[in-house]
């Protein structure tokens, strides 16, 4: 079928082949268009403008379905898919702030609309700030709100720079919050989330399954293999392979009960590295993640099999101890330091010894497991307020 092409003294806004053949081949990578649009495919000329009208038509059989609105969404984020995997997307945008900065001026929708200005609206970036994690974009186009939606996240998660990013709408504003190497360390609620980047990764990837799945695609991953990913991941440090925060609080609130209806000792390690962000800074974040790998494996040396490791921050780690009291906790913490003095860890032209300070605490009759994890910590202010590179008990 051969659509018509725009009149441009009759038609005030048109819209360029191009878009409507990103919208086509995202239907057609949904297995979407070819089983709900009994017109089949068009016949668009990417260089070519048409009527606005052939837009709306093109997702008018959206309606059928019973969430119209997922359905545009998710069109949206399969055409931007397309648009870096096949088209020119890295070349004009190489990475997610990239991206949002493409919408400064309506850049990106003007690329792919044209005519009377007024009736066109835009689609624009209003405010980007790096350092807090947040952009702001205003819309007032022709597209419907979850085509956009699902069009801005998309764009955002093609690329691979950014560790998170979320796409609320609120309005015709929609605001985008995201961590990457260079903000993480300065975002109070970037721990929490980096813990769970991989998470958010597998949650996305499954919610395109499920979509999929209920509309007919047929896919080679199952839902079940791809919530035991889920699982895994969210209970596994990606980087070190330490327990998650989640995971290791879960993992204390257990451990705590059992040993106070047990009567048998617990004890925690909360430890610091001692000038992470220097090193940072210094070396970069490879660097850093290199420490942060090296640090982890001499953790393990230095422990029990059942004794447990989990990354709460970003530089921090929490150590569970069980039946362990504080007598044997420092017994624990003396062989960590012996073995850290004897480790060199080459970053490039320098080699690392690592550095740590630690807070100590046990569990005490009356305590639960938030009390005790509050006393470590309070222990580790302690050791760093007096030099760092030392333990508090």
């Amino acid at each position: 079928m051969v659509p018509h092409e725009a009149q441009r003294t009759t038609t005030p806004v048109e819209v360029q082949g191009a878009l409507l053949l990103g919208i086509q081949g995202a239907c057609a990578s949904l297995a979407l268009l070819s089983a709900r649009n009994p017109d089949g495919h068009y016949d668009y000329r990417p260089e070519r403008w048409y009527a606005i009208e052939e837009l709306h038509h093109l997702l008018d059989w959206t309606q059928r379905y019973r969430d119209p609105q997922e359905v545009q969404t998710r069109i949206g984020m399969a055409m931007m898919e397309g648009w870096y995997r096949d088209g020119p997307g890295f070349q004009i945008a190489p990475g997610g702030l990239d991206f949002l900065a493409f919408q400064a001026g309506s850049d990106g929708y003007r690329s792919v609309m044209r005519g009377d200005a007024a009736r066109m609206g835009s689609f624009e970036l209003v405010s980007l700030d790096r350092a807090a994690g947040q952009a702001w974009v205003e819309s007032s186009t022709l597209f419907s709100r979850d085509l956009e939606l699902g069009i801005l996240q998309g764009g955002l998660d093609a690329t691979d720079d950014l560790l998170f990013s979320e796409v609320t709408r609120e309005g015709d504003r929609y605001r985008v919050r995201f961590v990457n190497e260079a903000n993480r360390a300065s975002l109070p609620w970037a721990a929490e989330t980096i813990d769970d980047a991989q998470v958010w990764r597998l949650r996305k990837r499954i919610r395109r399954l499920e979509f999929e799945q209920r509309y007919g695609r047929a896919i080679n991953l199952t839902l079940n293999a791809a919530f035991a990913a889920l699982r895994d991941t969210a209970h596994t440090d990606a980087l070190t392979g330490a327990l998650t925060r989640r995971a290791l609080l879960a993992e204390l609130e257990t451990e705590a009960a059992r040993a106070l209806r047990q009567a048998q000792p617990l004890s925690l390690l909360y430890l610091d590295v001692d000038h992470f962000k220097t090193l940072n800074d210094a070396h970069g974040h490879g660097a850093g993640d290199r420490v942060l790998e090296g640090l982890v494996e001499l953790l393990r040396r230095a422990l029990r099999p059942n004794d447990r490791i989990g990354r709460i921050g970003g530089d921090e780690f929490v150590i569970l101890l069980p039946d362990t009291d504080a007598g044997a906790a420092l017994g624990v913490v003396k062989r960590l330091y012996q073995l850290a003095a004897h480790e060199v860890l080459p970053l490039g032209a320098v080699n690392w010894t690592p550095a740590f300070s630690i807070g100590i605490a046990e569990l005490q009759p009356g305590q639960d497991a938030q009390t005790l994890l509050e006393a470590a910590d309070r222990q580790l202010l302690r050791a760093k307020g007096q030099g760092r590179g030392r333990a508090m008990l």
